[in-house]
């Protein structure tokens, strides 16, 4: 198994894990966090931030990656995640940092449908995903 840190937007790092040919991605804390009170700047650092550290993953097949899709961004929640799906396309998409917000997972499902990927509907605390 390999286990190899990048960077985060936020807190901590994000992890990439690879092993038997599966790779999986976790982003952690790394998102296109855009808040409603941002500055013009601050928006600027954030997106040139946020893709900087998704371009490092261009080359890299990504089979199951765990994203953030956090309602607390408002209008602005899908951003992280539509862009990843999007710039990375993963094959298995799997939301987190949603609390127990499950409408914004189906609502961005709705968002993303036109695109590959699978996303994991979570429905409820305790689920267990099999893939």
């Amino acid at each position: 198994m390999k286990i190899k840190t990048l960077g985060s937007t936020d807190l901590g790092v994000s992890f990439l894990v690879s092993a038997d040919g599966i790779s999986i991605f976790h982003a952690g804390d790394l998102n296109w966090w855009y808040w409603w009170d941002d500055t013009p700047e601050e928006i600027r650092t954030m997106e040139q931030a946020f893709k900087k550290e998704i371009h490092k993953l261009r080359d890299i097949k990504i089979d199951v990656a765990f994203f953030p899709v956090d309602p607390r961004l408002k209008h602005n929640y899908s951003l992280g995640g539509e862009y990843f799906i999007k710039e990375i396309k993963p094959e298995i998409f799997i939301p987190m940092h949603f609390g127990e917000d499950y409408r914004a997972i189906k609502a961005f499902a709705d968002k993303v449908k036109e695109y590959p990927a699978k996303l994991i509907e979570i429905t409820a605390k305790g689920q267990e995903i099999y893939i």
